[in-house]
């Protein structure tokens, strides 16, 4: 047991690594391989081997500014019964700030995962039968490779810029709209009661909460599309993967409201009061919803980080 284990730690960022869980995680790259003094790390967390007993134990300390993490050591010793116990020690300092708890609040949970698969792969490679891991990390592994993805060049975000400016301008265009009509505005029908028949096939407009909450949520999506195609993008691959999902979430409800509408308009038999939505329905809002979620597909990218299985 001792000396395969020996063999696992040493092998460990090598081209036969069978520690490392590079099958559902981002890999660990060290430009030196497993030395003392060697820096890499593993997606966007960047650290250095400061110490190293070979075939026994290592140490990576965090590059400096890197939020919270100090260091953290992989060992194992070996037992009275002839059996090994593999430790994970990871020392951090106390969050001071409300971004570093954010930081520590994301962080941690993905660290965890990994490092469950990571002494998953070292029980099994000694003869052990871990459990199934368990739909939370599995979910924490598809987190990873949402985050955790090769920076996107400029020209490549630069090509979807004639798609996202116009689709987030359009959902500005349509959020002032829906702000508007909470504050009372009728534009552009002569009267709130005409207007309620052709936007929503009621008597009445919804109130204020409800148009605002719609406007919020148009306003921080065609935020998130501007920003999705900005340059300041290029070493934030974690931000442009956590957009992606933003705006593919948006883009799906989108879809929905479209095809939806669309079936009932077709489908459906509406009311003498709705009748001029339907005909709305039809000609405008269903098409419009459908535009829209075409652009945000079309911003966003389906590319998340994948991994080879060894």
């Amino acid at each position: 047991m001792g000396e395969r284990s020996e063999d696992l730690v040493s092998g460990l960022a090598g081209s036969g690594d069978r520690v490392w869980p590079s099958q559902w995680w981002t890999p660990i790259r060290l430009d030196r391989g497993l030395q003392l003094g060697s820096e890499g790390g593993h997606g966007s967390v960047p650290y250095r081997v400061t110490e190293l007993q070979p075939g026994r134990s290592v140490t990576f300390t965090f590059a400096q500014g890197f939020p919270l993490l100090s260091s953290h050591r992989l060992w194992f010793e070996a037992l009275d019964d002839g059996k090994v116990r593999w430790v994970h020690d990871l020392d951090f300092a106390a969050p001071r700030t409300h971004r570093e708890r954010l930081f520590q609040a994301w962080v941690i949970p993905l660290h965890d995962g990994l490092l469950e698969d990571l002494l998953d792969n070292t029980e099994r490679e000694q003869g052990g039968c871990p459990p199934r891991p368990g739909i939370s990390r599995r979910v924490l592994r598809w987190l990873d490779g949402v985050v955790e993805r090769q920076p996107e060049s400029r020209s490549t975000r630069a090509r979807r810029r004639p798609v996202a400016i116009p689709t987030a301008t359009v959902l500005v265009g349509t959020g002032v709209l829906h702000a508007a009509w909470g504050a009372g505005a009728s534009w552009p029908a002569d009267d709130r009661s005409t207007l309620a028949h052709c936007v929503i096939g009621t008597e009445r407009v919804p109130g204020p909460i409800p148009c605002s909450i719609v406007a919020i949520l148009l306003g921080v999506t065609a935020a998130a599309t501007t920003a999705r195609v900005a340059p300041e993008l290029d070493r934030r691959p974690h931000t442009t993967g956590l957009l992606d999902v933003f705006l593919q979430c948006a883009a799906a409800i989108l879809a929905l409201r479209g095809i939806s509408g669309i079936v009932w308009a077709v489908f459906g038999r509406p009311s003498s009061t709705a009748t001029e939505f339907h005909r709305a329905n039809l000609m405008v809002y269903s098409p419009l919803c459908l535009a829209l979620a075409s652009g945000l597909f079309a911003t966003t990218s389906w590319k998340l980080h994948t991994h080879k299985r060894s």
